[in-house]
């Protein structure tokens, strides 16, 4: 419990994107729930998450296919 609110445990981050304003969100994969689950949260709400996020910046990047 997070300011007597449940707290969701972070499985993995999925992707990241910048929003105007310069905010940061992450894609979340939320343990113990399917991935078509998963949401996207503002950096600013991932305090007990930094853990998956460095995880998130330090994998390498998979390349794009070209069709």
């Amino acid at each position: 419990m997070v300011h007597n609110e449940p707290e969701f445990e972070v499985e993995a981050v999925l992707k990241s994107r910048q929003l105007r304003g310069r905010k940061q969100e992450y894609l979340v994969k939320w343990k113990g729930y399917h991935p078509i689950e998963a949401s996207w949260v503002n950096e600013s709400d991932m305090e007990h998450a930094q853990e998956a996020i460095k995880e998130f910046h330090t994998r390498p990047v998979k390349k794009k296919r070209r069709t």
